[in-house]
C-alpha cells in the first residue's frame, strides 16, 4: 500500500511537471533574447495577471 501511494504522488509530480517543461524553457528563450525578467503565474487564479500587476502578491513565479 505504501509503495503505491509513493508512486501516485511521483505521477502526480511528474504530470504536474510535464505542463511546466514548456514555460520555463519559454522563459529561459526569452531570457537569452534581451528580456530582462519572467514571470510564470498561476493561470488558475481569477484576474491572475491584473493582480500581479496591481499588487505585490506573488501568485506565480518570478
Amino acid at each position: 500500500m505504501m509503495l503505491s501511494g509513493t508512486l501516485n504522488k511521483a505521477m502526480v509530480a511528474l504530470s504536474h511537471l510535464r505542463h511546466v517543461i514548456p514555460k520555463v524553457e519559454a522563459c529561459l528563450h526569452a531570457l537569452t533574447h534581451s528580456v530582462a525578467k519572467t514571470h510564470i503565474i498561476d493561470g488558475r487564479v481569477p484576474h491572475a495577471i491584473r493582480l500581479a500587476w496591481c499588487t505585490e502578491c506573488s501568485l506565480g513565479t518570478e
